[in-house]
């Protein structure tokens, strides 16, 4: 175990894997983020869709990995993922010999040219969203149509990088796991804005032939979406503190006037109990900013004094209008539930 190492392949630049790996305070001692924004790496090792883990030997060649019916992405639970890949380390994954690389069928699928899609090349196109306000769109959708140039039925399977994209095939009005030869298919493909953080985004969708290991086409859609939120500063420090004493900091958010509830500030919440969160004013101030109206409010950002010795940290966010435990992909409170701040402090004292 000396010499183990663990690699996270991250889709987005090295830039925002070093703010990922900052704001997230993990431990890069332990974990290496490898950038791949390109999808160079993930799409030769069929890392999709999260999560999917890789135990490598020492010839760099896959021990195990959870493409099986009882371990399988999305589907398995955490202790049996996290079991599996302990016992491939230790030389024995639980009885599962790694799968044999599938032959690829060589199969096509042609993707068409249409309103609203670009085709990049035969087998891959993409459409852009543009500019995106999550209030007024919290769904988007696209169609992109497909062909099969071969003599036989080619069955397809759907995969996504993210959970806010789900994608349908459908031919002849309905939905349908195959395309028919000389016939042609629509990829109907939509995207929750609610859980999309601002800024450019690119989200993947890729069709695999039942036998093939690879895509035998790709979609791609990009937004670029419009922020509803800012915490000013974005992460709030309290530094090293003794036990039982309590600090204080002041921290200001900038709301889309549209997400006001009654005129007031959705509940502002925490996922650490000992941070507390006091609004310093009873209504938030608005003002005009770019022809967008902007609510602005002030709070008190405190440690607990009952905070246990360790470091405490959390996540602060809206609550959503449906269930502050249970948010729907369509409410837009979601999209200000991100690591928009966050609070930390390291507590220490004697028992």
């Amino acid at each position: 175990m000396k010499h183990l190492q663990n690699f996270q392949i991250f889709q987005g630049t090295a830039e925002e894997a070093r703010a990922f790996a900052s704001t997230t305070n993990l431990d890069t001692s332990q974990t290496r983020l490898l950038p791949d924004k390109q999808m160079k790496v993930t799409l030769p090792y069929h890392a999709l869709p999260c999560p999917r883990a890789f135990v490598l030997n020492k010839d760099h060649k896959i021990a195990y990995t959870n493409s099986h019916a009882d371990d399988a992405p999305q589907k398995a639970t955490t202790a049996t993922l996290i079991g599996r890949v302990l016992s491939a380390l230790d030389g024995n994954p639980n009885g599962k010999a790694p799968q044999a690389p599938i032959p690829p069928t060589n199969a096509k699928l042609a993707v068409l040219a249409q309103n609203g899609v670009e085709k990049i090349n035969e087998t891959s196109a993409r459409t852009n969203f543009g500019e995106v306000d999550v209030v007024s769109r919290p769904l988007l959708k696209r169609d992109f149509m497909v062909y099969n140039p071969g003599s036989t039925s080619l069955p397809l399977r759907v995969e996504t990088t993210c959970g806010c994209t789900g994608a349908v095939v459908n031919s002849e009005g309905r939905e349908t796991s195959f395309i028919g030869a000389k016939q042609t298919a629509t990829i109907s493909v939509t995207v929750h804005t609610a859980q999309l953080k601002p800024g450019s985004q690119s989200k993947y969708i890729y069709l695999f032939s039942d036998n093939d290991p690879v895509p035998i086409a790709s979609l791609e859609v990009l937004a670029e979406v419009r922020s509803v939120v800012a915490f000013e500063p974005k992460t709030l420090d309290f530094g090293d503190l003794s036990v039982g004493s309590s600090a204080q900091k002041s921290l200001k958010v900038t709301l889309d006037a549209r997400m006001l509830q009654g005129g007031k500030f959705p509940p502002l919440l925490c996922t650490s109990s000992s941070i507390l969160l006091r609004p310093l004013s009873t209504m938030p101030t608005q003002e005009t900013r770019n022809g967008r109206k902007v609510a602005i409010q002030r709070y008190q950002v405190s440690l607990s004094p009952d905070a246990p010795i360790g470091r405490v940290g959390g996540e602060i966010y809206f609550a959503p209008k449906t269930s502050p435990t249970k948010p729907t992909t369509e409410d837009p409170v979601m999209a200000l539930g991100g690591v928009w701040a966050q609070v930390r402090a390291a507590t220490h004292g004697e028992i």
